[in-house]
C-alpha cells in the first residue's frame, strides 16, 4: 500500500512540474430564463452580459482546471401584479470547472460556479416584485458548455464558446415558491498559455 502512496504521489509531483498554465480573458451574452412556482410575479425576455478572467492549469494530458473571476450584469424583465419593471443584478461568478481538450480544436468544460450577488436594484413601483428585501441570493448554478478555438498561434488562443448554466438555488426570499435562473449564451475567449 505505501508503495502505491508514492508511485501516486511521485506522478502527481510529475506531472504538476510540467503543468501547462493559461491565463485569459472572457466575455459573453446569455439569454436568462426564470421559472418560478409563484402565480405573481411572472418573468420574461431576461438577458445578462459578463466580463472577466480565467485561469486554466492542466492536471493531466487534455485535461485542464477551469476558474477564473467574472463580472455579470443581470437584467431580469418582470411583472408584479400589472405592473412591469426590472429586477438588475451585479454578480461576481467563480467558475471550479475541468476543461478537456478534443480533436480539432473542440473542447468541453463544465462543473459549478459559485454566484455571488454584489448588488440588486428594482425600478421603483414593484414592491414585491423583487427577488428579496436587499439583494437577490447567491446562486450555485451547474454548467456546461462546448468550446472552439478559431485560431491557435503558437501560445495564443481566440475561441467561441456556447453555454448553459442551470440554477440551483431558490432566489425569491419572499415569495412562497421556487424561482430559478437559467441561461444559455455565448462567450467569447482569448488565452496564452505559459
Amino acid at each position: 500500500m505505501k508503495k502505491m502512496i508514492v508511485i501516486a504521489l511521485s506522478a502527481l509531483l510529475g506531472t504538476s512540474s510540467a503543468m501547462a498554465i493559461e491565463v485569459g480573458v472572457i466575455g459573453g451574452y446569455q439569454s436568462v430564463s426564470v421559472t418560478t412556482t409563484d402565480s405573481v410575479p411572472s418573468y420574461s425576455s431576461s438577458s445578462a452580459t459578463d466580463i472577466g478572467a480565467l485561469l486554466l492549469f492542466s492536471i493531466f494530458p487534455f485535461v485542464q482546471v477551469r476558474t477564473g473571476v467574472i463580472s455579470k450584469s443581470r437584467d431580469i424583465k418582470v411583472t408584479a401584479l400589472g405592473v412591469n419593471g426590472d429586477i438588475k443584478d451585479s454578480i461576481l461568478d467563480i467558475p471550479i470547472n475541468l476543461q478537456v481538450g478534443l480533436p480539432l480544436g473542440l473542447y468541453v468544460f463544465g462543473g459549478v460556479i459559485y454566484s455571488s450577488t454584489q448588488s440588486t436594484s428594482c425600478t421603483s413601483g414593484l414592491g414585491s416584485g423583487c427577488f428579496s428585501s436587499s439583494k437577490t441570493p447567491d446562486d450555485m448554478p451547474i454548467n456546461l458548455g462546448v468550446g472552439f478555438n478559431l485560431l491557435d498561434i503558437a501560445l495564443f488562443k481566440l475561441g467561441i464558446e456556447a453555454e448553459y448554466q442551470m440554477g440551483t438555488k431558490n432566489l425569491d426570499t419572499q415569495g412562497s415558491g421556487t424561482t430559478k435562473a437559467n441561461s444559455f449564451g455565448g462567450n467569447l475567449v482569448a488565452k496564452v498559455g505559459f
